[in-house]
């Protein structure tokens, strides 16, 4: 065998894998056009509204696997399966019921949901709220947050 086969044989393989080219800028504009214009988020409100609570080992469990199935299905997916799983299932406890009380606005009761698992707050949390627009402006604020409700009030973006 010749000697100069080998280098030959490296340059070649070396100089096919720089040149594969770039598909970051293009996924990264398929996965934003998803987001911005695609109906992942209609799903997701299908999801919650049609199906709702979807707790492990739940009914709502259950026909949200049924959904994601038939919705897959619909889609046209080249195979769709379901495998038997086991899954805890975690009974809610007491309701809980938020207090939000306001000089200006008077009291208002507002319904709240903590993860399984979640750790309380005992009798409750007694403080001011502050409200933000980013993390810049609560950086800006420097300590003056110190005790208080950090409230984010800005849009979502959906990229």
């Amino acid at each position: 065998m010749p000697k100069s086969l080998p280098i030959l044989f490296f340059t070649l393989i070396t100089s096919l894998s720089y040149s594969q080219p770039d598909y970051k800028p293009n996924i990264r504009q398929l996965y934003d056009e998803e987001l911005s214009k695609g109906q992942s988020y209609e799903m997701l409100r299908d999801l919650t509204s049609k199906i709702g609570p979807r707790l492990s080992g739940s009914p709502g469990a259950a026909a949200a696997v049924k959904w994601s199935a038939d919705l897959m299905k619909s889609l046209h997916f080249d195979s769709v399966w379901l495998q038997p799983v086991m899954v805890p299932h975690w009974v809610r406890g007491q309701r809980e019921i938020a207090k939000i009380k306001s000089e200006k606005f008077g009291t208002h009761y507002v319904a709240v949901c903590a993860l399984g698992g979640s750790i309380g707050t005992g009798p409750g949390i007694t403080a001011g709220v502050i409200e933000v627009k980013s993390i810049d402006e609560l950086k800006e604020l420097g300590t003056a947050v110190k005790g208080k409700i950090i409230f984010f009030n800005r849009p979502m973006d959906p990229k």
